[in-house]
């Protein structure tokens, strides 16, 4: 392998040595830049107060669509579950919290970041969230990429 920006590898890497390479698929800026253009538009389309941002809808939707990470806390009691929900809620704003008697299970949606979440799953959630957004609001997915301004 040679590498495409020399000047750059000589400071991190050294002759003689061996290093794992690792393929890594860039995610497509322009249809990145849509996706939260979509997201945007379809939140002006919601109701006040639904979603005080289009960063909570779409984190909502992540939540939804599966695309979370899942926290569950068995408390003694039913109060003591009230106690500890009401703890936790102010700890993530975009969280989901269901009580359900004495268990308390927290919903956070995954990171979409580039480091975070690969081209593949990408995709796959920002098609998921785009699905169900279209949904909440009462359009075509077609109508929705339109407006994102997918081509």
């Amino acid at each position: 392998m040679i590498p495409s920006r020399p000047e750059l590898a000589e400071h991190q890497f050294r002759p003689d040595q061996f290093y794992l390479l690792e393929a890594h698929s860039e995610r497509s800026y322009k249809r990145h830049r849509a996706y939260f253009a979509a997201l945007h538009e379809a939140w002006w389309s919601l109701r006040v107060g639904d979603f005080p941002s289009p960063e909570h809808l779409r984190k909502f939707a992540l939540i939804k669509t599966g695309h979370y990470d899942e926290r569950v806390l068995a408390c003694d009691t039913a109060a003591q579950a009230e106690r500890v929900a009401a703890f936790v809620r102010p700890l993530d704003e975009f969280s989901i919290i269901v009580r359900d008697d004495s268990l308390v299970r927290v919903w956070t949606a995954k990171s979409q970041s580039y480091k975070k979440m690969g081209r593949d799953e990408f995709n796959r959630s920002m098609d998921e969230v785009l699905d169900y957004v279209a949904g909440l609001v009462g359009v075509s997915r077609e109508e929705l990429d339109r407006e994102g301004g997918f081509a």
